[in-house]
């Protein structure tokens, strides 16, 4: 009677044992599922990174090949401008989207791939484009240089209209001539009467004493 509970016990042991590696084995299968998911490596631009010169594309890197179906990455930039929203480019272990000119503003990325298990994976980022270099789209370079202001708009009106000092110091002198050229001519008439006048006289005055004579 009193060996019954030694066997009893020495059963429960294997018992104990397999029910251990059992739920062993299923915790490690489990993890192992778990694992099989692609994971996201890094991303290009990084999230919250501040560029300085505006980027070509976007990627998303994984650490395993994702499925080329059932991908999308939309782009938007701070205003809600959609500047691209479609299917990325599959290379290996990268999903890239080639990007327009770019101007400095903050953007946003929303992607989502399916992993090589069919798992779908998806998450978003952001970044900052700031060119020192880059032209505001709203400025204009050339209009400062290309319309005059009102003043010198006047300036050049009153230069236009109002004749220089040399060219009315010219006009002067050339009426000035002109004017000093003619006058001797009245002078002359009248010496040629006063001297016609006189001969006159004198000539009647001969002929007078001709015939007194």
């Amino acid at each position: 009677m009193t060996t019954t509970p030694v066997r009893h016990r020495r059963s429960a042991a294997p018992r104990a044992i397999l029910v251990g590696l059992v739920t062993a084995v299923a915790l490690l299968l489990g993890a192992s599922t778990a694992s099989a998911h692609d994971t996201v490596i890094g991303t290009a631009p990084g999230d919250g990174e501040t560029l300085t010169t505006a980027p070509t594309q976007v990627t998303v890197e994984t650490s395993a090949v994702p499925q080329s179906i059932g991908s999308r990455m939309v782009i938007t930039a701070s205003d809600g401008t959609v500047l691209f929203d479609g299917e990325p480019t599959i290379s290996d272990r990268v999903a890239s989207v080639e990007l327009p000119a770019v101007a400095n503003d903050s953007y946003q990325v929303a992607w989502r791939l399916v992993s090589s298990d069919g798992h779908p994976i998806d998450g978003t980022f952001g970044f900052v484009v700031d060119d020192p270099a880059a032209v505001t789209p709203t400025e204009d370079p050339t209009s400062d240089a290309a319309t005059p202001t009102a003043d010198e708009t006047t300036v050049a009106a009153t230069t236009d209209a109002a004749p220089s000092e040399d060219s009315t110091t010219a006009t002067a002198a050339d009426t000035s001539d002109d004017g000093s050229s003619t006058s001797w001519i009245p002078v002359a008439l009248i010496v040629v009467v006063i001297v016609g006048l006189v001969l006159l006289v004198l000539f009647r005055r001969r002929s007078a004493l001709q015939d007194n004579s």
